[in-house]
């Protein structure tokens, strides 16, 4: 079972998919920064393999963010204002678009159990995974 939505603001475009069988609540994003390809591009791959079937899920739910920060995306740029990355947290008055943004992540990341945030770079490197777990 799958749905589409957007997030209380509407700036944050969500697909969700519900297995309808207990298990947990994963979060997927990608294009936190909107140059950074590679997690969208992975993440719109993923989407369209779940919409086809070739790939379900077999327990738990599925939220897919592949643009969070649309807006920087659309521009080919890190951000519009400020690093997103940078600022995730409650902002009471948000001024900037990415503070916006952050409101609206904030509680996208709080109705999961897991987040997996996807980024990309333009330096040569090794893959590499942060993990932050309590």
């Amino acid at each position: 079972m799958r749905s589409r939505s957007r997030s209380c603001a509407d700036l944050i475009d969500t697909v969700s998919f519900d297995s309808l069988v207990p298990g947990p609540s994963l979060l997927f994003l990608g294009g936190v920064h909107g140059d950074e390809n590679p997690g969208m591009l992975a993440l719109s791959k993923l989407l369209e393999d779940l919409h086809a079937g070739k790939i379900r899920l077999l327990r738990g739910k599925l939220t897919v963010a592949a643009r969070v920060n649309a807006g920087a995306v659309k521009r080919g740029l890190h951000f519009v204002e400020e690093n997103l990355n940078r600022i995730v947290k409650p902002h009471v008055a948000p001024v900037t678009h990415e503070q916006r943004l952050a409101n609206e992540l904030i509680q996208l990341i709080d109705s999961a159990d897991a987040v997996l945030d996807l980024h990309g770079t333009q330096a040569p490197t090794r893959p590499f995974v942060f993990l932050d777990d309590e």
